[in-house]
């Protein structure tokens, strides 16, 4: 299933994002707790997709030139 058109957002962001939800769902529903790297790095991986999509968005929508009120 595609959330977004291919080709529009990068691959890499994506994935990240679907490993993040497997250790959601481990942090969830499993006895042992998540390992700090796996944390971190998910976070990580978490900030570099909201960079990437809010530069696509960025790229979108640009401000409208002239003063603002």
């Amino acid at each position: 299933m595609h959330l977004a058109k291919p080709g529009l957002f990068p691959a890499e962001p994506g994935r990240a994002i679907q490993r993040a939800q497997t250790v959601r769902q481990v942090a969830d529903y499993e006895a042992s707790p998540v390992p700090h790297d796996d944390a971190t790095g998910t976070v990580r991986a978490a900030e570099s997709f909201v960079a990437t999509a809010a530069a696509l968005v960025a790229g979108f929508y640009q401000r409208p030139s002239g003063p603002t009120p």
